[in-house]
C-alpha cells in the first residue's frame, strides 16, 4: 500500500505589512498637503527629540542636593 501525501494549497502572505502601508499612505500621505505636513512634522521630531534626550538624561545632574550642584548644561534633577 503506498501512501500519498496531499499538501494543502500554499496560503498567501499575511498582510500585516501591508495593511500598515494602506494606513500610513490613506492617513498620512492621502494629498500632498498631509505628505508636506507629515514630512514636516517628522523633521519636527527629529531636530527636537535628540535635544531634549540630551538635556534631559544625558547631560543632567543626577547628584547633590541643592542648586548649588547643578553645574551641567542640562537638567537638574538634585531636589
Amino acid at each position: 500500500m503506498t501512501k500519498v501525501l496531499l499538501s494543502h494549497p500554499p496560503r498567501p502572505a499575511s498582510h500585516n505589512s501591508s495593511r500598515a502601508m494602506v494606513w500610513v499612505r490613506k492617513n498620512l500621505f492621502s494629498s500632498w498637503s498631509n505628505s508636506l505636513l507629515t514630512i514636516g512634522c517628522i523633521w519636527l521630531m527629529w531636530e527636537l527629540i535628540p535635544p531634549l534626550l540630551n538635556w534631559a538624561f544625558l547631560q543632567a545632574n543626577w547628584v547633590g542636593s541643592t542648586r548649588a550642584d547643578c553645574t551641567k548644561a542640562g537638567a537638574c534633577w538634585v531636589f
